[in-house]
């Protein structure tokens, strides 16, 4: 089976950043198979590795994803984590997650994605058939270790990936029951290439700015705005239900109830589901 290639990675990189913006060095080291690539990263954050260090796999055995939960991770899609070490506000923090969403978005589309990509709120990467990526981000060691997982080929056999939504696949193609072909290891890689200089291009802005400057490219590119939802809590219970207006510059989603009431709602408190 072929493998990720670090160095071709990096080269890559640089390809993709050509007229973008640069602040982050980023330093990418591959693996075949790890429980997660967060835990390979959290792991060196904690031991003081410095920001723009990768962590990049083809298999997960004990992936996860937002709120911990279990994301199946067959050969055919691309993990990989990143440390990034923020100077900002804390209530700021939150707001990187949509940030990272539209990163990974704008490299779908680069590397010649399938279909159309969207962003679900916060940060999952969507499209009209299912999801295309998740994202976790997770603050230690005086950073955040922003995890990335991305539905990339079908894989040889159909799995469970969990969750509510059914995994769609960035780039045609399946996964041979021996593994990945040298083309498909080399389409991977551009996407790892890509993300990175993608999210490297937004991350000083956002820095200084804050999400305010990306609040009308991520309103544009939400799925569910004006769809009836509802909002519910991490325990499953209905906080209200609303039309889905937009995600504020704070980046909380702001819905709509049916006394004209409006809630701001933060993304680590619910998730949604569609009414209609």
């Amino acid at each position: 089976m072929a493998t990720l290639d670090p160095r071709r990675i990096q080269a890559r990189i640089e390809e993709f950043r050509v007229g973008l913006p640069r602040s982050i060095e980023f330093s990418v080291e591959c693996r075949d198979a790890v429980l997660s690539t967060n835990a390979e990263m959290k792991g060196a954050m904690r031991a003081g590795c410095p920001e723009g260090a990768v962590c990049a796999a083809i298999e997960q055995t004990a992936g996860y994803g937002r709120q911990g939960r279990t994301w199946t991770s067959p050969v055919g899609g691309v993990y990989f984590s990143v440390c990034l070490r923020p100077q900002v506000p804390p209530e700021q923090l939150p707001t990187l997650s949509l940030v990272v969403s539209l990163a990974v978005r704008a490299a779908l589309v680069r590397v010649g994605c399938a279909y159309e990509p969207i962003i679900k709120w916060p940060n999952d990467v969507v499209c009209a058939v299912g999801k295309l990526c998740g994202i976790s981000l997770e603050a230690l060691a005086g950073g955040v270790c922003v995890g990335i997982g991305v539905n990339a080929l079908r894989p040889a056999r159909t799995e469970d990936v969990g969750g509510k939504n059914e995994p769609a696949y960035a780039l045609q193609g399946t996964v041979e029951k021996d593994g990945l072909s040298a083309i498909q290891a080399r389409a991977l890689e551009g996407i790892v290439a890509c993300v990175l200089a993608e999210l490297d291009a937004r991350f000083a802005l956002w820095q200084a700015d804050g999400f305010a400057p990306f609040c009308s490219e991520y309103n544009q590119l939400l799925s569910l705005r004006g769809a009836s939802v509802e909002a519910v809590t991490l325990a499953d219970d209905v906080l209200v239900a609303g039309v889905v207006e937009r995600a504020d510059e704070r980046g909380r989603l702001l819905i709509r109830q049916e006394d004209g009431s409006v809630l701001a709602a933060q993304s680590g408190e619910i998730h949604l589901t569609k009414l209609r």
